[in-house]
């Protein structure tokens, strides 16, 4: 059986990695929106995401000073137009194909491309999520500026692994595992 991370639970930011002013710029905030992102530490305490994941199906809810986003796709179902993820405008929408990274078990979107709203044609960061010890991380990197929030579980069921569901074939690694493993493989 392959094994898969289960990010479910409510999640806050705990420390952010990286040159996030330029980060902003480079994903076209204004110098205001960075400079008051900077004032209150890019979020750190304050961005909270809540996402349920039941399988490949992964839906994710984020409130930060920046805005609230809800986001929902299935990993390894092909192709799909979902709101892009923050610091992203309001209405910008990506086509992407989000899936899992086979060395690291992260979730991955690659190069998504925004077909609706501000700035049709122009591709986002690309992102991979995965789980570490302390807790999730949340890694973008755009126009070679890479940065990570990593995010500390606040509520819900211990974040654990899952069986893989039945043809999605491939090497995985396990990125946490907690509890008595054996009997599991």
């Amino acid at each position: 059986r392959m094994l898969i991370p289960n990010f479910s639970g409510d999640w806050v930011v705990s420390s952010v990695e990286g040159d996030f002013f330029g980060f902003l710029a480079a994903v076209g905030l204004s110098w205001p929106i960075r400079t008051a992102a900077r004032a209150i530490n890019f979020g750190v305490g304050r961005s909270r995401t809540s996402i349920q994941q039941e399988g490949t199906r992964l839906v994710s809810r984020t409130n930060s000073p920046l805005g609230e986003r809800t986001t929902e796709f299935v990993i390894g179902g092909g192709p799909q137009r979902f709101p892009a993820l923050l610091p992203s405008p309001a209405d910008a929408v990506w086509l992407a194909t989000p899936t899992w990274d086979p060395a690291t078990g992260a979730v991955c979107i690659v190069d998504p491309k925004v077909v609706e709203g501000t700035g049709v044609g122009q591709v986002g960061p690309t992102i991979r999520r995965y789980l570490s010890p302390g807790g999730m991380v949340l890694e973008q990197v755009y126009k070679g500026i890479t940065v990570r929030l990593s995010y500390t579980q606040t509520s819900g069921p211990p974040a654990t692994v899952d069986t893989l569901p039945r043809g999605m074939a491939g090497l995985w690694v396990l990125a946490r595992a907690e509890g008595d493993q054996e009997g599991l493989l």
